[in-house]
């Protein structure tokens, strides 16, 4: 498959959104998403959370779309009044997808829509076995700050230290 293939929707409806849920929760507890911050299903009604986010400008989103699927998603969470400029990253690639450059695709989007809103600091906090995301962070010039031991319970019960990346925007 080609990046071409996959188109990036940076405005999803309520409908896309809740596409969004369901490809989460189809993937959780599965050892190809195991690094999910949710243990949880999400329910259907936080669609509408997530829109009403981004009406209000409280989130930026890219969702990788391929054949009418969800195959990525990812969201900015922008943070309140004196970190106004700051914002949370989340980012997931379905295993069978990887590899493939939907991830670069996925923060191409995000970096420059966060741009677009005067983000100034992106932070990201994958789990210390997160090798692929790690990896993938460091490409776009996030670089480790710190770490969060034992913040992370994994499948198994053991808890992983969360590293901490950011990225500073110019």
């Amino acid at each position: 498959m080609r990046v071409s293939e996959v188109k990036i929707v940076e405005k999803p409806s309520v409908e896309l959104f809740r596409e969004v849920i369901m490809y989460v929760n189809k993937n959780l507890g599965k050892s190809g998403f195991h690094q999910i911050a949710t243990d949880a299903p999400i329910s259907l009604e936080k669609a509408q959370e997530w829109q009403d986010a981004l009406s209000k400008g409280n989130q930026i989103c890219a969702i990788a779309v391929k054949s009418g699927k969800v195959v990525g998603a990812s969201h900015l969470d922008i943070w309140h009044g004196r970190r106004k400029h700051t914002a949370r990253l989340a980012i997931t690639v379905d295993k069978n997808h990887r590899k493939q450059g939907i991830a670069k695709a996925i923060m191409t989007s995000i970096i420059s829509q966060a741009k677009k809103k005067r983000i100034k600091v992106i932070v990201a906090e994958p789990s210390e076995d997160n090798i692929a995301a790690i990896s993938l962070l460091k490409k776009f010039r996030f670089r480790e700050e710190g770490r969060i031991r034992k913040g992370f319970e994994s499948d198994d019960g053991t808890l992983k230290d969360l590293v901490s990346l950011q990225a500073f925007l110019e």
